[in-house]
């Protein structure tokens, strides 16, 4: 921007500039309230996903036995280390007896 001469350049540059300020302050404040609404609807899809998320891996899920959570945390630490052998647990039968079939 070359540099105004009279008082009159500079009295239309000062206006210029207030006009392009104010231009500014307005975008500013749509942008704010534009970022809160995001927020919010961010906020809310999160909670959705973790709702299904409980819904489809909650504790009504299948059961994982922990041995086979050894098996996938092992070597997690050290990549590329062979990861060690976990002890099998017996398989666990209920000790309520089945109906009978018919």
């Amino acid at each position: 921007m070359p540099k105004p001469s009279s008082s009159c350049e500079m009295k239309e540059a000062l206006a210029r500039v207030l006009a392009e300020n104010t231009r500014l302050g307005e975008e500013n404040a749509q942008m704010r309230t534009t970022n809160a609404q995001m927020q919010v609807e961010n906020k809310l899809l999160r909670e959705k996903i973790d709702a299904l998320l409980r819904k489809l891996f909650g504790a009504s899920s299948e059961k994982i036995d922990p041995g086979q959570l050894l098996l996938l945390l092992q070597g997690l630490d050290a990549p590329g280390k062979e990861p060690e052998p976990v002890e099998a647990e017996a398989p666990r039968r209920s000790m309520v007896p089945s109906p009978p079939r018919s």
